[in-house]
């Protein structure tokens, strides 16, 4: 399956990338996490039903390393809606 970014999915994964470069003053950790998520969604456009299930979002989850990849998938594709950091409180 095809795999696709959301507009706001890549917004906030570039936003991530963004922070860990300028606060490391390398983008080494940046590319490394970069790395990491092409090899999920390699796997997960063969494996779809690979993450989690959540209930309430309606969607799938992914954690890499301290991040979290949530996507749905659609007819014939799938969908990542979000890129974000698992260790925020989302309920504030």
């Amino acid at each position: 399956m095809k795999v696709k970014w959301s507009l706001a999915a890549k917004e906030q994964l570039r936003e991530i990338i963004r922070f860990y470069n300028k606060r490391n003053r390398s983008p080494r950790y940046g590319n490394r996490l970069k790395s990491s998520i092409r090899q999920i969604t390699r796997y997960i456009s063969t494996s779809p039903m690979y993450g989690e299930y959540l209930e309430l979002e309606g969607k799938r989850r992914v954690c890499i390393e301290y991040f979290e990849l949530l996507y749905e998938v659609k007819d014939g594709f799938i969908e990542i809606s979000s890129f974000r950091d698992a260790r925020r409180n989302w309920k504030r």
